[in-house]
């Protein structure tokens, strides 16, 4: 639910760890759709325009868009998550990752499929590193445990672009207190049928209008997602196919 840190973390403050686009700063906007989380990074890389959005599913399940192979610079319709992941409370002060990488046409190709590209897909950079070059060139897994094993929340300094967190928390903390006092959590209705996800890489070719970009970078973003939430109900098998369809039309006619 932090889509804006893939500009610094990943690109501004260390170098870049991905590609050039991750450290483009992008329009940041987010939804909540029932147990679904979105944080949507939307940024110009030249004359195209990136939609990557990333996904939680409460209470601990999260994704995004490819780690390799999508940086903005070719056109990519619905591409999808390179990890699926869920992160488990052991304690108070320790968790686990269980995660899964994705390769394939949609995800990340194949031949990173290996230990060093499993390690920067779920750490941010690989894990082998020694102390000097995790604090020069920090990935995910040095920020989440950069912050100590209890986050301090009463010392953050937050942001608009925290939005996403704080709703999390929120929800979060409503959830606990419901089931304290004896109410379940809520859970996706089992229809015989996957869940439908939005975490994903969308890359439009649309060059600069005589226009706000920033604005319209905007509307290019939200379009794209309003497009996908409108085929919520579709089958799974026909889904895909048409949010792709759409997405070349949407290109090809410049119509958002």
């Amino acid at each position: 639910m932090d889509p804006v840190h893939t500009s610094f973390l990943h690109g501004q403050s260390s170098g870049i760890q991905f590609s050039e686009g991750f450290a483009e700063l992008g329009e940041i906007e987010f939804f909540e759709r029932g147990m679904q989380y979105l944080g949507a990074n939307t940024r110009r890389v030249d004359d195209n325009i990136w939609v990557r959005v990333n996904e939680l599913i409460l209470p601990n399940f999260t994704q995004s868009g490819s780690a390799f192979a999508a940086d903005g610079t070719k056109t990519r319709y619905f591409g999808r998550s390179s990890f699926t992941r869920w992160v488990v409370p052991i304690d108070d002060e320790h968790c686990v990752a269980i995660a899964w990488g994705n390769f394939g046409d949609r995800a990340d190709p194949i031949e990173y499929n290996n230990k060093e590209g499993c390690e920067r897909i779920e750490a941010g950079e690989i894990i082998d590193r020694t102390w000097e070059e995790k604090q020069k060139s920090p990935g995910d897994a040095e920020a989440v445990e950069g912050m100590g094993f209890i986050s301090q929340h009463k010392g953050e300094h937050l942001m608009p672009t925290d939005h996403g967190i704080m709703s999390y928390r929120r929800h979060i903390r409503k959830s606990i207190k419901a089931l304290q006092e004896g109410t379940e959590p809520k859970q996706f209705k089992n229809n015989g049928d996957a869940i439908k996800t939005y975490g994903q890489d969308t890359v439009l070719r649309v060059p600069k209008r005589n226009v706000d970009d920033r604005k319209f970078i905007k509307s290019v973003g939200a379009a794209v997602l309003k497009l996908q939430f409108d085929s919520e109900k579709m089958p799974n098998k026909d889904r895909d196919s048409f949010i792709i369809k759409e997405l070349s039309n949407m290109e090809k006619n410049g119509a958002f």
